[in-house]
């Protein structure tokens, strides 16, 4: 009596994702059959669903044994997306929604950027084209890949920018003029911010534009490129009165009850601090006030100063900083 061969089959069961192949390879007989019709040692199958493969071994006394190998077929993810939106200005923010699976999820935005997020929120800083991958793998280790190429379009961004010559100028002349440093900007629109003015606005590329008004202006500029992408810049204007206060170059404190006291009128800024100083010709201090409603009556320690030139000093802190006046005025009896 002879012994049976010594079948064996390599591997003897094995798990496969749907698409994939595997190789079978026996052993320990003469020659082989396997249930597929092939007379090979190996086989190679990439079963659509799970098979068993069956195998007949011949010893050279014709003896038969027969084995089997089970190949199972695990499905892959189904896999999709989309992204919302598709196209627009740098930077822009694009949703992408993941119809896909569950599993774990490895995006490839294009840009040399990744995510593990199910459905991620990418920031696209720059201009260009973009190519995006999704690899979905699931819990049989199975994996897909779905690419949509030039997926996402970045149109880029004009940069905004200007200055402003003078900065600071007077309701005398209130003229400014705009020197644009946009970057890649096709049509431009200024605001000057006058509030109550109809016609502050204008779209030439440099205008030029007169303040009637005093007053601390925000100028905004905004421009636009071919791509309709939009930027923004904001300078400020400073326009000061044209005249801060009135004062007289004289004065009589001879008690007719007219003209009995000299001092600055008319402030029309916020003041934020004030002296008032009045000098005789050699320099001696004679009057001096830090009150705005309190002016000088012609008087040094109680009596009056004989007719003669003084001079005043006026001393004002604005917003924009200190500013000093001196002239001369005359008492006059």
């Amino acid at each position: 009596m002879h012994p049976l061969p010594n079948l064996t089959i390599s591997p003897h069961n094995i798990s496969i994702c749907y698409g994939e192949s595997t190789t079978l390879t026996a052993n320990g007989a003469h020659t082989y059959q396997w249930s597929n019709g092939s007379s090979n040692q190996s086989i190679t199958v990439e079963p659509l669903f799970s098979t068993t493969y069956y195998l007949t071994g011949y010893s050279i006394y014709e003896c038969v044994k027969i084995d089997s190998a089970q190949v199972m077929v695990n499905p892959k993810p189904i896999i999709d997306f989309i992204a919302e939106p598709l196209s627009g200005c740098e930077p822009l923010s694009v949703k992408f929604i993941n119809n896909s699976d569950n599993g774990t999820y490895y995006w490839y935005f294009g840009d040399g950027n990744s995510s593990n997020i199910y459905s991620p929120i990418h920031i696209y800083n720059n201009d260009g084209v973009y190519t995006v991958t999704l690899i979905v793998k699931n819990q049989y280790n199975c994996s897909d890949t779905l690419t949509k190429f030039n997926y996402i379009t970045i149109y880029p961004s004009p940069i905004a920018g200007f200055s402003i010559f003078p900065l600071i100028t007077t309701e005398d002349d209130g003229r400014v003029k705009i020197l644009d440093e946009s970057y890649g900007a096709t049509s431009w629109y200024y605001d000057f911010g006058e509030e109550n003015e109809q016609n502050d606005i204008f779209t030439d590329r440099e205008p030029n534009y007169i303040y009637t008004n005093a007053g601390n202006y925000t100028i905004i500029q905004i421009v636009a490129n071919e791509y309709n992408c939009y930027d923004t810049a904001y300078n400020n204007v400073i326009i000061k009165p044209s005249t801060m206060f009135y004062i007289a170059n004289s004065f009589t404190p001879n008690a007719d009850g007219l003209n009995e006291t000299f001092m600055p009128l008319g402030f029309n800024v916020p003041i934020k601090d004030y002296e008032f100083r009045i000098f005789d010709r050699w320099g001696k201090q004679l009057f001096y006030t830090t009150d705005l409603y309190v002016g000088w009556d012609g008087k040094y320690k109680d009596e009056f100063v004989k007719q003669d030139m003084y001079v005043y000093s006026i001393k004002v802190i604005l917003e924009d900083g200190e500013h000093i006046f001196r002239g001369a005025l005359y008492v006059i009896y």
